[in-house]
């Protein structure tokens, strides 16, 4: 884990199987997992033919390197997004890309948003493009999305780069199926996002703590940072008609997190949604300003 991402890893495990958890090995990076099959406790038939299987993957994965690792085409950007915000960021993305950026894309699962953090502090990006903040509600809550650590939104601050930012998908917390939920969390706005998942919806008075988080982050910044609000919803089922809609909640969130962030941040608040181009192109406009200002 402590080789940098991109330069081939791989590890022949007998856990590397069923129901056993791997972010205690992976961690951030890019590390190929093998199941060993049988356990290694000297050569056999087998475990001689998975090791030589093991040889084979690593080093052609060593093989296919030619020259630098990783090297962007256009001006590299970090770019947050998860399901439920995924229709906004891919326009954003598109709208960046037109411009000559590189954009690389994080899944805020618990662990793409820790990643994000982790290659900012490497100095592979020149500007983040925030617009989810899930993994740090679900981590405060304690849910299947949380991050693994508690530095996610604190990289950019650190390293002084640009930053924009918005609330995605930080009203709920991720759940487990749908019939498995306890009966509190069915007694609270819920949404089934697939068999396995269920969004279940913070109470205002939690989006407030969250908000203090946010904003103790963002206070953080040695950089430029400005941060966008989409008053019609912070995610896919966060709107009108939908069944996590809560504009009570939302503006507990935006409130709380107005009055805590020191002065010099701006907040633009745009009466749209999360997923609205009309919401995204502004960001965007204010992100290639900031990133004008800083080339």
């Amino acid at each position: 884990r402590c080789l940098p991402t991109g330069v081939p890893k791989l590890m022949v495990s007998t856990v590397a199987s069923g129901q056993h958890q791997f972010g205690h090995y992976v961690g951030t990076k890019d590390l190929t997992m093998m199941h060993s099959v049988g356990d290694i406790q000297g050569l056999n038939f087998l475990t001689k033919r998975i090791l030589e299987n093991a040889a084979g993957a690593i080093s052609g994965m060593v093989r296919r390197v030619e020259g630098p690792l990783m090297v962007p085409v256009g001006t590299p950007v970090a770019l947050s997004m998860l399901g439920t915000t995924t229709i906004g960021a891919l326009r954003a993305k598109r709208l960046l890309e037109e411009k000559g950026f590189e954009v690389v894309t994080f899944h805020q699962n618990g662990t793409g948003g820790i990643a994000m953090e982790d290659m900012i502090r490497e100095g592979a990006f020149k500007g983040v493009l925030d617009l989810n903040l899930h993994e740090i509600g679900d981590r405060w809550f304690g849910g299947l999305h949380g991050a693994i650590r508690d530095d996610r939104l604190e990289a950019a601050a650190e390293m002084g780069i640009p930053q924009v930012v918005a609330p995605g998908s930080i009203t709920y917390t991720v759940q487990g199926p749908l019939d498995r939920l306890p009966e509190e969390m069915k007694r609270r706005k819920h949404f089934a996002h697939g068999p396995s998942h269920t969004l279940v919806r913070f109470y205002p008075e939690e989006l407030k703590e969250v908000a203090k988080i946010v904003a103790s982050k963002l206070n953080k910044a040695r950089g430029p940072v400005k941060v966008f609000i989409p008053l019609k919803g912070f995610c896919l089922p966060d709107r009108e008609g939908w069944p996590n809609w809560d504009p009570e909640g939302d503006q507990a969130f935006v409130d709380t997190l107005k009055k805590m962030l020191r002065p010099s941040i701006e907040v633009v608040e745009l009466n749209a949604h999360i997923n609205d181009p009309e919401f995204i192109d502004p960001v965007i406009e204010g992100f290639l300003s900031m990133m004008g200002t800083k080339r």
